[in-house]
């Protein structure tokens, strides 16, 4: 008798154990996957903004010397905040450091 319940008790946790391994696993692929998207989404909305922050007529008219309010009006503070962003460097064709914030 007691051979037969000790059976019963190691086939049932193995049975278990390999329920919430399984589980486990899915759950953790799950939340893989949507911390992947979450950063795949950030990484797009960030390429977005470079583009358009590199494409805008005022960006070039301060990599010609022609707009030095720029910083100023297009960098402030809010903007960092705004854009969830930590730091910001324009580089001129060449790769060198015009501006740094």
């Amino acid at each position: 008798m007691i051979g037969l319940v000790g059976g019963l008790f190691v086939v049932s946790w193995f049975v278990l154990m390999r329920g919430f391994n399984n589980i486990e696993e899915d759950y953790a692929s799950q939340n893989l996957g949507r911390a992947s998207s979450a950063l795949y989404n950030e990484l797009e909305i960030l390429d977005r903004t470079t583009s358009e922050y590199a494409s805008w007529d005022q960006t070039y008219a301060y990599l010609r010397g022609k707009n030095p309010s720029y910083i100023k009006t297009e960098f402030p503070t809010s903007t960092f905040v705004q854009l969830r962003v930590n730091f910001v460097i324009i580089l001129n064709n060449s790769g060198q450091q015009l501006f740094y914030k």
